[in-house]
């Protein structure tokens, strides 16, 4: 899997790594890890004891960190609570080993920094501006928020968004609009609101003005 020389970890990985074959393969399609051989290779006192359990093997552990799955062990369909506290902790020394072999070397460090920047340096969160909208024929006794205009803007220019405002911020002011103004910008024709029972009867006790359809 990889060669930690300087590492608590080396004999494990070094026997792991049979005649220098790597054991570990990367699926650029799915964005999965996976480590053959597991039970082979992990059944070793570092495997079952030092790094892992009986029932979990250091590499099944391994396996689980590297695709961000959480562990959680069954003894047939029971959930097993003991075995899975013991290798949540196995995974927690594996990953405390990890970070210190990491900044034993300045190579090391700028290779991890050179791979993370080359990867994620060109990304950043997208910013709407909903300033110059012009939300014709609004209610002008309406005056919508800088923020959201800005919402109403990522509606128009998404497929999906998320208002993810507290409670009483004008999410329906919001959606509203943008309905509005995709009709008037020839985005959409038809807009569908789907609300609970509930709600309808709320805003027919508390109704407001809206411009014409």
């Amino acid at each position: 899997l990889m060669d930690f020389e300087h590492s608590n970890l080396a004999s494990y990985y070094k026997a792991a790594l049979k005649n220098h074959k790597p054991i570990a393969f990367y699926e650029r399609i799915t964005g999965n890890w996976s480590i053959e051989n597991k039970g082979n290779y992990g059944n070793t006192v570092a495997g079952t004891n030092t790094w892992g359990t009986q029932k979990y093997n250091a590499l099944y552990i391994i396996e689980a960190m590297l695709n961000l799955r959480e562990i959680k062990l069954y003894d047939y369909t029971e959930f097993d609570e003991a075995n899975t506290i013991a290798a949540l902790e196995k995974q927690r020394l594996i990953d405390e080993e990890f970070k210190a072999w990491i900044w034993q070397s300045k190579d090391r460090q700028w290779e991890v920094e050179e791979a993370y920047n080359l990867m994620f340096e060109g990304l950043c969160a997208v910013r709407y501006d909903g300033r110059k909208l012009a939300f014709a024929e609004k209610n002008p006794n309406i005056e919508l928020f800088d923020y959201q205009k800005d919402a109403v803007a990522q509606i128009i220019s998404t497929p999906n968004t998320l208002l993810a405002f507290d409670v009483g911020a004008g999410k329906t002011y919001i959606m509203i609009a943008a309905a509005m103004e995709m009709r008037q910008q020839g985005i959409s024709r038809k807009n569908l609101f789907v609300v609970p029972n509930n709600s309808v009867e709320h805003g027919r006790n508390n109704c407001c003005a809206l411009p014409k359809q």
